[in-house]
């Protein structure tokens, strides 16, 4: 049984969707392209300390405790969906995904002889080094030691080793305690016991046994709805959920009343008024970051598999198993009267009939990004080595793409994706802020900036991007060149995505929702 808690205080299709031109009722917008329908005009500047909250929710937990999706706006309300985890009592112990962050714990893909030669290094450092000179010497080694892919996934990560020096657990450590991940110790004594078994240093097990809690992780499926006006929760649903830690980070798509929300092992839907269940489908796999996409009586997305839904029953009307993956969500693409839904699978992009659930088409791609599409233009940015940003033209029929250009290079992560403004090409991740010649590929500007994983928002020829260490930032959508126009610590998480909806911004912090006057006051 639930608990209910309610409080009554283009070629793009858009299908049934027919959200309000200021409501960003879906991740990456109306129109699921990251640009906003409002017209509202937005300040050109921002006063210091960046544009002034207008309010903060009730405490949301976000990343282990709530995952890192995204909110929506529709109809006077702000909607986010997630796996809601709390902390209980238990006489179990458990060294989980959270457990074995705290202990340092990543998974590599080292050779012995790498591990080898990174402990004798870090057991025998010099102890003269201290502060920046040990930064430099441990980023030193890192370039010398570790290839560009590992550097870029774990490069800070050994460096932070170097800093604790004889601190840090030692590899063989490590992989003992990783090798209990997910199995549960019936008490205390058990758990002690086989730590005492292992052959741990007095320092290693002291702090094993200190870290791992007394408490067990429990989750719920949680969707919550706010006023727009005063961010006050008008109601909360939850539902009995396994635990998944931060994998769950889907964002809902309100439709036609509706909220349709992916979660832990089902997607929901739910009456955007009341919060009232009306139905509820199993996941071909547990914990999406894919959202989902509603349109001609269908809800589309990536969960496992490509899976498509009846909005009406919930009745699973096909699901395509060789486009495979969790994070990149489809996007919806109708020419010669035929609507493709178009997917990022692992390793390939997909175009697949939207009434059949069989593959059009195949092309190079594969990854977390999300397409976006512009007319007869679909532009994608794929993890894939050699793919990179690449623009493609629709063929007759829709019976397939042809690559125009693409730019590749090496980054930690390819999550961002990319923006279709004015003929141009704007990608805002991977560690730069690129825009490029939508027909030529002709790079206009390029800024080496610290934007990876969120995907930047458009409104009012501005673009809205998250950028390390929580801030937002807000630059002129042109080509002449790359114009910063305002910066804001905002303490914010740095996966979602900012939406924007009648001259606000809503933004997911740490432990809640806050929004932000955008508004141009003159």
């Amino acid at each position: 049984m639930k608990t209910l808690l309610l409080s009554f205080y283009g070629h793009f299709l858009l299908g049934a969707l027919s959200p309000a031109a200021a409501d960003w009722n879906q991740w990456r917008g109306p129109n699921r392209d990251g640009i906003s329908g409002d017209d509202t005009p937005l300040a050109a500047s921002w006063p210091e300390g960046g544009p002034v909250q207008l309010w903060k929710s009730e405490p949301i937990p976000s990343d282990h405790y709530g995952g890192h999706g995204s909110c929506v706006v529709a109809g006077g309300k702000v909607y986010m969906g997630l796996v809601w985890h709390r902390d209980e009592p238990t006489e179990t112990r458990e060294l989980d995904t959270l457990v074995l962050s705290k202990l340092g714990y990543r998974g590599t893909d080292f050779s012995p002889e790498l591990k080898a030669a990174a402990e004798e290094a870090r057991l025998n450092l010099n102890p003269r080094l201290r502060g920046s000179a040990l930064d430099e010497w441990a980023n030193k080694w890192v370039e010398e030691n570790l290839n560009e892919k590992q550097q870029m996934s774990l490069g800070s990560w050994m460096v932070s080793r170097f800093r604790k020096g004889e601190l840090a657990f030692s590899f063989d450590d490590l992989d003992v305690l990783a090798s209990k991940k997910g199995y549960i110790f019936q008490s205390p004594k058990e758990f002690q016991d086989w730590v005492d078994a292992q052959e741990f240093s007095p320092e290693v097990r002291a702090h094993v046994l200190k870290t791992v809690p007394p408490t067990r992780m429990v989750a719920h499926d949680a969707v919550v709805c706010l006023d727009e006006e005063t961010g006050e929760t008008l109601w909360k649903v939850e539902f009995p959920a396994e635990k998944t830690s931060r994998s769950a980070s889907s964002t809902p798509c309100v439709a036609d009343g509706r909220v349709y929300a992916p979660l832990s092992q089902s997607v929901y839907c739910l009456d955007a008024e009341t919060g009232e269940l009306i139905w509820k489908s199993p996941l071909p796999a547990k914990a999406p970051a894919s959202c989902p996409a509603v349109f001609d009586g269908k809800v589309v997305m990536l969960a496992g598999s490509l899976v498509a839904y009846g909005t009406e029953s919930g009745e699973k009307l096909w699901e395509q198993k060789a486009v495979s993956g969790q994070t990149s969500s489809p996007v919806v693409w109708e020419t010669g009267g035929r609507s493709l839904v178009v997917c990022n699978s692992k390793k390939a992009l997909h175009g697949v009939d939207s009434r059949t659930g069989e593959i059009a088409w195949e092309t190079e791609g594969g990854g977390d990004a999300t397409a976006v599409v512009s007319g007869d233009y679909l532009v994608n940015f794929s993890k894939t080595e050699g793919v990179g940003l690449t623009v493609y033209r629709m063929e007759p029929g829709g019976k397939g793409v042809k690559k125009l250009w693409n730019h590749d290079w090496k980054a930690r992560r390819h999550h961002a994706s990319p923006l279709i403004y004015e003929r141009h090409v704007y990608l805002l991740g991977g560690g730069k802020h690129q825009c490029f010649d939508l027909e030529t590929g002709k790079i206009k500007w390029e800024e080496l900036r610290k934007s990876d994983i969120s995907s930047p928002s458009l409104a009012d020829g501005k673009i809205f991007v998250l950028e390390g260490g929580g801030s937002l930032t807000m630059l002129k959508a042109a080509p002449g060149a790359h114009e910063e126009l305002g910066q804001a610590k905002l303490k914010l998480m740095k996966c979602p995505t900012p939406a924007i909806a009648n001259g606000k911004v809503f933004l997911r912090l740490a432990d809640g929702l806050a929004c932000f006057d955008l508004r141009d006051s003159g």
